[in-house]
């Protein structure tokens, strides 16, 4: 089935993404600053994520989290998002970023710069889903590649949502 989508801003596009669920997609368009809409399979509008210096949409393999960001040529600005709830987490910064990516259970993610697209200040980090920096190694030699081992979606649990975390906190799952 083919299905137009009508783009209310002038500009490219800059990425396009299904959620693992398959169900609806998010698409990044427009001039900087770039905006950020979430589609049903029928290409039918369910949500704006507003505009942000975003290239790049990034789902957690559960298909709930996910983040826009401004990779390569735009200055690492991550906006995280519940996209089934649709509220923002949170928001950070990873400068020159070249890697991004979900942990296989959906709860961490690492972002890169890496050799030879950045020649110096390579570094490594790891946020939480809500854009927490948990970890960050920088000065790295020539780092090269750095990605998670692969894994079975199916063998991590989606986090619980807000509200029921905030009934039974002593039951968190960070």
């Amino acid at each position: 089935v083919t299905q137009d989508i009508e783009l209310d801003r002038a500009g490219p596009i800059h990425d396009v993404a299904w959620s693992p669920t398959a169900n609806e997609f998010i698409v990044v368009y427009g001039s900087m600053p770039a905006k950020a809409v979430l589609y049903n399979r029928l290409a039918e509008r369910l949500f704006s994520f507003g505009t942000g210096s975003y290239n790049s949409v990034v789902w957690a393999p559960h298909g709930r989290f996910v983040c826009l960001g401004g990779f390569g040529n735009l200055a690492g600005t991550m906006g995280f998002w519940d996209a089934s709830l649709r509220i923002p987490l949170g928001t950070a910064t990873a400068r020159c970023a070249i890697y991004r990516s979900f942990s296989p259970c959906s709860r961490f993610f690492l972002t890169a710069v890496t050799f030879p697209a950045l020649r110096v200040d390579n570094e490594l980090a790891l946020w939480r889903y809500d854009g927490t920096l948990l970890y960050r190694e920088q000065g790295i030699p020539q780092l090269f590649q750095a990605e998670w081992l692969p894994s079975n979606t199916s063998s991590w649990q989606d986090r619980p949502d807000r509200k029921s975390t905030r009934l039974n906190s002593s039951h968190s799952q960070d």
